[in-house]
C-alpha cells in the first residue's frame, strides 16, 4: 500500500464530497457559519462585554450576507426558468 492510497489528498477544508442542505449555501457561508459559532461558543465560556460584541457584529454581518445570497440564488433561479411554466 503506497502513501498516497493511504492518505488521499483532500481540499483544504477537506469539504470536497461534502453535500450542502441549501442550494444557496456555499462553502464561504459555511466557513462564516463556523466562525460565528466559535465566537458564540468563545461568548458563553467567558461572557464578557468583548466576547458579546464581537459574536453580536459578525452574527449580524453573517445573516446580512446570508440573506443576500439566498436571495440572489433564488433571483437567478427565476430568471433561469421564467419561460418554463
Amino acid at each position: 500500500m503506497s502513501y498516497d492510497t493511504a492518505f488521499p489528498m483532500t481540499g483544504q477544508d477537506g469539504m470536497e464530497g461534502f453535500k450542502l442542505k441549501q442550494p444557496w449555501m456555499t462553502y464561504g457561508l459555511l466557513k462564516s457559519c463556523k466562525k460565528k459559532t466559535k465566537l458564540y461558543v468563545n461568548y458563553l465560556k467567558t461572557p464578557n462585554l468583548t466576547n458579546k460584541i464581537k459574536f453580536t457584529k459578525y452574527r449580524n454581518k453573517f445573516k446580512t450576507v446570508r440573506i443576500k445570497a439566498e436571495k440572489l440564488y433564488y433571483e437567478k433561479e427565476f430568471i433561469k426558468h421564467n419561460q418554463n411554466i
